[in-house]
């Protein structure tokens, strides 16, 4: 009785994850119909993707000069190029490109949460990632988020995979996701570091000496092609770059404001989602400029909290059994506070969004 009681609840679970997988699948796909901005980077991503589209090379068509593009990275680009092909370049076949790449990261996601907890937990995690505001946003806009966002935790799961297996196949099988990510956005640049490093720590020689070598072809792309990002002046000055470079206390304000703004905004607001809705509501911008019990700093001194018990789960996940994830999560997380002019965005984080929801919610795995 009990062994049937099991084998019903396992097909129960496994059930519940196909209904989730399905569900969420249709609510991207309907969010395809819905009118919204557009995002200013998005005319970039199909210009580029038409000039390939007719044989033009990597320039914007659209521009007098015909240039050729210093700083958008080719990769989603040339994932666009089929929709001038053969949709005559349709806004809405463009968007559901990234809705196809959402609905693929849902089954890396729960592998990826699966390593930390019980099916009843997994499943709970990753509906709060697939189902999170600003996955949801962004997996209907023409952008790199989501395309990269699986590169990213594809590779990642490749890269834990194979030092469990130590399977070579393993191994090759991340090298295509590490230069996808690579070329679609350049902060996959400190992805590849970390993990250069986490091999060269182990003494994975032959490993490192791989990766250093896709390191090295990279950075030769960037500088050869006079990428935007070759350019090692980095500003931080609200001014942008022509206005000079920046003292180290205008410097060290700048990364306080911005972890600010990281720690009890967007990663609380990210983490529970109806503090989006009082966000939007109670001006968070202001706070600590207005009155101590007003509701805004009341938000954020909840999110803080919440940002605190990430934290924690975190730590005590490193301390059990520190894996490339945990590493990964505080590298990318300095690099988008550094990296980023201006403000934060929160748009940055959603690679590591996912860790974030299971640190969140490892306390319960140990004490539940």
């Amino acid at each position: 009785m009990d062994l049937h009681i099991s084998i019903t609840l396992i097909k129960m679970r496994n059930y519940a994850i196909l209904a989730l997988f399905v569900f969420v699948s249709c609510i991207y796909l309907y969010s395809i119909n819905g009118i919204e901005y557009a995002e200013p980077d998005t005319g970039y991503y199909l210009v580029l993707a038409k000039s390939l589209s007719v044989g033009n090379g990597y320039r914007l068509i659209s521009h007098p000069d015909n240039s050729f593009e210093k700083q958008v990275l080719p990769v989603y680009p040339m994932l666009l190029v089929p929709v001038f092909w053969f949709a005559n370049g349709s806004y809405y076949i463009a968007r559901l490109i990234t809705v196809i790449f959402a609905i693929m990261c849902l089954p890396v996601i729960y592998l990826i949460a699966r390593r930390f907890f019980d099916k009843r937990l997994t499943l709970y995690a990753t509906f709060l990632m697939v189902l999170s505001p600003m996955f949801v946003i962004y997996a209907r806009k023409i952008l790199t988020d989501i395309p990269f966002l699986f590169f990213f935790l594809t590779f990642m799961l490749l890269v834990c995979m194979y030092q469990e297996s130590k399977n070579k196949t393993c191994f090759i099988a991340t090298l295509p996701f590490l230069v996808l990510l690579l070329f679609t956005r350049i902060v996959g640049i400190v992805i590849l570091a970390v993990v250069f490093l986490y091999y060269l720590n182990k003494k994975q020689l032959k490993e490192s000496s791989v990766l250093g070598i896709v390191m090295l072809f990279f950075v030769f792309y960037i500088f050869c092609t006079g990428n935007y990002y070759a350019n090692p002046a980095t500003d931080f000055s609200e001014f942008g770059p022509k206005e000079g470079g920046v003292v180290s206390v205008e410097f060290v304000k700048i990364l306080l404001e911005r972890f600010i703004e990281y720690f009890f905004h967007f990663i609380p607001m990210n983490l529970v989602s109806p503090l989006n809705v009082f966000g939007y509501v109670y001006d968070t911008s202001m706070a600590f400029q207005m009155p101590v019990l007003s509701l805004s700093n009341l938000l954020l001194i909840f999110g803080g909290l919440i940002s605190v018990v990430a934290m924690y789960g975190l730590y005590v996940s490193s301390k059990k059994n520190l894996s490339i994830f945990e590493i990964i999560t505080v590298m990318y997380a300095m690099a988008i506070i550094v990296e980023h002019h201006v403000t934060g965005n929160a748009r940055l984080m959603l690679p590591i969004l996912l860790f974030f929801i299971i640190y969140f919610y490892y306390f319960s795995d140990l004490y539940y």
